[in-house]
C-alpha cells in the first residue's frame, strides 16, 4: 500500500496536480512555514463559517484552526449525533475539541426543535442514539440534546415508530413493499408515508 501511494504522489508530482487532501496538506504546510502568507488569508477571511463540522477530518480541523487563529471570529454547525463519515477520517471529536478550545468565548446554542418528524420518531432515534459513547452530552456540562418535535402538522401523529428486524435485505425489501401496498390498499396516500 505504501508502495502504491509512493507511487501516486510521484504521479501527481510528474503532472503538477494534486488531489483534495494533498491541497489541505500543502496549505497547512504553506501557512506553518510562512507566517507572511498565512498573515495575507488572515486579512483576506476575516470570518469563518462551517457546516457540517462534525465530518471534518483532522487536516481540515488543523486548516481551519490555522486560519481563525488571529480573529477566532469563526462559527461551526454540526451534530455529533449525525456524524456519519469516519470512514473517511471523519473525526467527530473535532466538536468537542473546537468546544474547549474556544470555550471561553464560544456560545453554544442547541437546536432542540425538529420540525420534520414526530415525537415518537425522536423519541425512537434518541433511544438509539443516547448508547452512543462519543456525544457531547456528558462531556459539556449542562448540555441537554433531548430534541422535540415543533411542526402542528406531525405533533398528532402517534405510532409512527415501528421497529422491524429482517434476516436478509431480500426479506426487507418483500417486507417494506407489502406494507406499502397494504397501506396503499387501505387508501393511505403513498406520499402520506415516510
Amino acid at each position: 500500500m505504501i508502495s502504491l501511494y509512493k507511487q501516486y504522489q510521484s504521479r501527481l508530482k510528474t503532472l503538477n496536480a494534486c488531489d483534495f487532501g494533498d491541497l489541505l496538506l500543502h496549505m497547512i504546510t504553506i501557512f506553518q512555514s510562512h507566517q507572511d502568507v498565512l498573515d495575507q488569508y488572515h486579512r483576506r477571511f476575516k470570518y469563518i463559517m462551517v457546516d457540517e463540522y462534525q465530518d471534518t477530518n483532522v487536516a481540515q480541523y488543523l486548516w481551519l484552526r490555522l486560519m481563525a487563529q488571529k480573529s477566532k471570529n469563526i462559527c461551526v454547525v454540526g451534530d455529533d449525533d449525525q456524524s456519519i463519515y469516519k470512514f473517511q477520517g471523519a473525526n467527530v471529536e473535532n466538536i468537542f475539541d473546537f468546544y474547549k478550545k474556544y470555550e471561553s468565548f464560544a456560545k453554544l446554542i442547541v437546536l432542540d426543535q425538529n420540525y420534520r418528524s414526530s415525537q415518537s420518531i425522536l423519541d425512537g432515534s434518541n433511544a438509539i442514539i443516547k448508547n452512543n459513547d462519543e456525544r457531547l452530552v456528558g462531556k459539556v456540562e449542562g448540555l441537554n440534546k433531548e430534541i422535540v418535535a415543533a411542526n402542528n402538522e406531525v405533533l398528532g401523529i402517534q405510532n409512527a415508530l415501528q421497529i422491524v428486524e429482517y434476516p436478509n435485505l431480500f426479506h426487507e425489501i418483500v417486507g417494506i413493499t407489502a406494507k406499502l401496498k397494504k397501506l396503499r390498499d387501505t387508501g393511505v396516500p403513498l406520499k402520506n408515508v415516510g
